[in-house]
């Protein structure tokens, strides 16, 4: 099983952002049947990490509708934007952030997505620490890993993270769904409770951080 999940995760790793260089066209914002125009080809730094201060970063949304901010000739994803939310989130290759939009960007996303249908939040998902799968919850079900999409919203902000002992790392995958695509960087610490994701880190309950360490479902 371990095998299965690593071939898994480089798989996942290997489709998702689409090289500039390759790309033709305008940059199109869609939904679950069409797309709009978003800007032109030259605009799709306005939707990469390296667009974004780190004065724009902002703790990841749950799990909600989305939009995808594609090529509309190329199958990766430059983006996704969680409306409700009013997040973007950017990069891949396991470097993502979430970021919140400039005045003039957020008005170009609300303009682009009037009438369009969103993508519904994911509600399934396979999950897996240090590359070992996330446990079942009981025998009659195998969604332990769907549990783990609490991950996103769990914990208070810290600013440091003091004598961890190291990271194990998380995968959270599925569907490709800003939460699900398996770009985003989850890493819990070898000791103590801290939850390192995107670039920033949270205190969790040392109860779920135990329960991550052992790969066992996030319930109760």
């Amino acid at each position: 099983m371990r095998n299965v999940v690593l071939v898994f995760i480089i798989a996942v790793a290997a489709v998702f952002v689409a090289p500039p260089a390759l790309a033709k066209g305008p940059v199109v914002i869609c939904g679950t049947t069409r797309c709009a125009p978003l800007g032109d080809e030259q605009s799709v730094l306005k939707w990469s990490l390296g667009y974004y201060s780190p004065s724009t970063r902002v703790a990841p949304a749950a799990p909600s509708s989305y939009f995808v901010i594609r090529f509309p000739d190329y199958g990766g994803t430059l983006a996704y934007w969680i409306p409700i939310a009013g997040v973007l989130r950017v990069g891949g290759s396991n470097n993502t952030a979430w970021v919140r939009p400039r005045s003039d960007e957020l008005t170009a996303l609300q303009t682009a997505t009037a009438g369009l249908e969103p993508y519904a939040p994911p509600r399934v998902a396979q999950a897996a620490v240090d590359a070992d799968p996330a446990k079942p919850i009981d025998m009659r079900s195998a969604r332990g890993g769907t549990t783990y999409l609490r991950l996103y919203t769990l914990g208070r902000p810290v600013s440091s993270a003091p004598g961890v002992g190291a990271w194990l790392q998380i995968w959270v995958m599925g569907s490709p769904t800003p939460w699900t695509d398996g770009q985003n960087s989850l890493w819990i610490s070898r000791r103590g409770a801290l939850l390192r994701r995107d670039g920033m880190i949270a205190r969790v309950p040392v109860s779920i951080a135990d329960k991550i360490r052992s790969r066992a479902p996030l319930t109760g």
